[in-house]
C-alpha cells in the first residue's frame, strides 16, 4: 500500500504484464488461485482503469497529517451494527484488534479460517450464507 502512494506507481503496477498485481494476490490470499479466465478478466479491468484502482489505497492515508486528530474527533458511536469478516490468512490487512471496533455500538468480528484477503472469491457460498444470516 505504501508503494501505491508514490507518484507514477501505476507504471510499476502495469510492468511485466501486471506481475506485481499477481504477486500481491498470491501474498494476500496464499491459498487462492485465480483461474486463467478470471485472471485475464482482472488484468483487462485493471489495464483499462489504472490508476483509479490505486486511488482507494491513496485515499486511506491522505492527507496523513491530522489523521489521528480526525479519528479522535469522531462525533459519536456508529449505531448501525457491523459484521466484520476477516480472512485468517490475509496477507494484506492485519486482523483487527479490540480497539478497532470502538466507534461501533455493536461490532461482530469473525475470523474466517483458511481464507485470505478475497473472502468473497475464496469461499463465496460460506460468505454469502454468513452475510445473509446477519441481514436476516
Amino acid at each position: 500500500m505504501l508503494l501505491f502512494q508514490v507518484p507514477g506507481a501505476e507504471r510499476i503496477a502495469r510492468a511485466r504484464g501486471l506481475a506485481l498485481i499477481d504477486r500481491l494476490w498470491r501474498s494476500w490470499s496464499p491459498r487462492f488461485e485465480l483461474d486463467g479466465g478470471s485472471r485475464a478478466e482482472l488484468h483487462a479491468c485493471l489495464e483499462a482503469s489504472l490508476p483509479a484502482p490505486l486511488e482507494y489505497y491513496r485515499a486511506m492515508v491522505r492527507p496523513l497529517a491530522g489523521l489521528r486528530a480526525r479519528i479522535a474527533r469522531w462525533p459519536s458511536p456508529i449505531e448501525t451494527p457491523l459484521l466484520q469478516l476477516h480472512g485468517a490468512d490475509d496477507g494484506c490487512v492485519l486482523p483487527p484488534g479490540d480497539r478497532d471496533g470502538r466507534h461501533f455500538v455493536e461490532r461482530v468480528l469473525e475470523i474466517i479460517p483458511n481464507t485470505g484477503h478475497f473472502l468473497h472469491l475464496e469461499q463465496p457460498a460460506a460468505i454469502a450464507e454468513r452475510v445473509t444470516a446477519w441481514l436476516a
